[in-house]
């Protein structure tokens, strides 16, 4: 029997059971923790961290065997990419190239899993991870302090996508999933029954309250709009949630309601969507992902290298240096008889003295070839220093809406740092919040809007301009 556990800021799934291709689950359930000993996968306070779990274990008589860990991690990088169908190894072995754009981390280690093979040739779509070699020992060292031995450390996001895939593959649905833990928003859209885009944020607003059910909806209406640019051809007709109270789901229905959208929003269908994280990792896939086995098959590789160099160093280095004595001693002598008359007849040669003339000629041209160059590079450190619109400045904007207050983005001016959006808003008083919450979100050193203008629905337009401060974005 396996023993599932996923931890959270607040909270630990638990799930025991077998693996198998729907998950033979035989029982969850979940246990809240004290907060400050874990923040979005990240350990902050070891011993209290320690502590609770071994209470945990004693509590519940968990299995010390066979455990594995599910974490969502802000550590962890990850990405669909397109792969041949080919020995895991050969994979495992090109996955760094695929993140060469990513933040590198200092020892990293790295594992995929398939999502489904395409149609066009011998290709795979999988789901590839980047991970933190240190933060993988550390978990495993935690665990270790009260008698549990990690055999596997994958991903919350995979995990979801083994659960949810035979509930939504038979019927080639297309829709939304949003998976709730604690304050962290997991976003899955989904094709046709196949996995297709997922977003993580951070709710800023209380469990349970109006302001859940409006920024659950916010949500929706950015994913069905991510959904309409790829131009599927498919409606998005449903939502469902997972890890809601049934208040939180009504909410949400309200919110949907209210704000004109035509949508099925339901609890997931699985008996297990509280806890869809742990349970989720006992469903089989072609090839799953597992830090802990890959970790140790690079401390393996490690130990087997360090050893062939320390076995072959010296006869290596002492091969080398003779080698070199008897290249020295060669080429003195060769070269000694050589070089008087090979000098006289370099030096005489009309040929060489034509091409002494063009070398000239050519260092003049290099000299005003990097002239050109020192210009460029001065050009692009004044594009580096403008203000960057990236996810940062972007949240900003979001997060500063007030209720009542839609925004959208319509232009950048890199080059001035101005950003173009549009606000639509029904009462005027919602304007001039969303303007004082833009200034003290502190990422705009200039904010204006112009005059009102009155839609068909009763409903206000306003052009809103902001100019980046020097540092955002950076």
């Amino acid at each position: 029997m396996i023993t599932s556990i996923y931890l959270s800021n607040r909270n630990i799934q638990v799930t025991l059971g077998d693996r198998g291709k729907t998950g033979q689950v035989k029982k969850s359930f979940s246990v809240q923790i004290l907060e400050g000993s874990l923040l979005n996968g990240m350990v902050t306070d070891e011993a209290e961290l320690t502590r609770q779990l071994e209470e945990i274990w004693s509590k519940y008589q968990l299995p010390k065997k066979n455990v594995e860990l599910v974490v969502d991690s802000s550590r962890w990088v990850s990405k669909v990419v397109t792969a041949p169908q080919a020995k895991p190894s050969v994979i495992l072995k090109n996955l760094p190239l695929e993140f060469a754009d990513s933040e590198r981390q200092e020892d990293a280690c790295y594992d995929y899993m398939t999502l489904r093979k395409l149609p066009e040739g011998k290709l795979q779509e999988v789901m590839a991870i980047m991970g933190d070699s240190a933060y993988v020992e550390n978990y495993c060292q935690i665990f270790q302090h009260i008698g549990v031995e990690l055999t596997k450390m994958t991903s919350a996001r995979t995990s979801a996508i083994k659960l949810l895939t035979p509930l939504l593959a038979p019927k080639k649905q297309t829709c939304v999933v949003m998976i709730l833990d604690g304050s962290t928003l997991n976003s899955m859209l989904w094709l046709n029954g196949a996995f297709a885009y997922v977003n993580k944020k951070r709710l800023f607003c209380e469990r349970g309250g109006a302001e859940l059910g409006m920024e659950l909806v916010r949500n929706i209406s950015s994913m069905i709009q991510f959904h309409a640019s790829l131009k599927s051809g498919q409606e998005v007709k449903s939502v469902y949630l997972c890890g809601v109270s049934e208040t939180e789901l009504d909410l949400c229905r309200d919110s949907a309601e209210a704000a004109g959208f035509s949508l099925g929003i339901n609890r997931l269908p699985s008996p297990e969507e509280s806890e869809i994280y742990s349970a989720g990792n006992l469903y089989e896939a072609p090839k799953d992902i597992n830090l802990i086995q890959v970790r140790k098959k690079q401390k393996k590789a490690d130990g087997g290298l360090k050893k062939a160099l320390r076995f072959w160093a010296f006869p290596l280095i002492l091969l080398g240096v003779l080698l070199a004595g008897f290249a020295v001693i060669w080429g003195i002598n060769f070269s000694r008889e050589n070089t008087v008359k090979e000098l006289d007849a370099y030096l005489m040669d009309p040929e060489n003295l034509d091409r002494l003339s063009e070398a000239d000629e050519l260092e003049m041209e290099n000299q005003a070839l990097l002239s050109i160059v020192n210009q460029l590079e001065q050009a692009s450190e004044l594009v580096k220093s403008y203000p960057w619109m990236d996810t940062q400045v972007a949240l900003a904007v979001e997060t500063s809406c007030p209720s009542g207050l839609t925004v959208e983005i319509k232009s950048y001016a890199a080059e001035e740092g101005k950003l173009t959006m549009e606000a639509t808003f029904v009462d005027v008083t919602k304007m001039n919040q969303y303007v004082d919450a833009l200034s003290e979100a502190g990422c705009f050193d200039a904010i204006g809007y112009s005059g009102y203008a009155l839609k068909g629905d009763g409903a206000y337009l306003a052009t809103v301009t902001v100019v980046l401060s020097e540092e955002a974005g950076k």
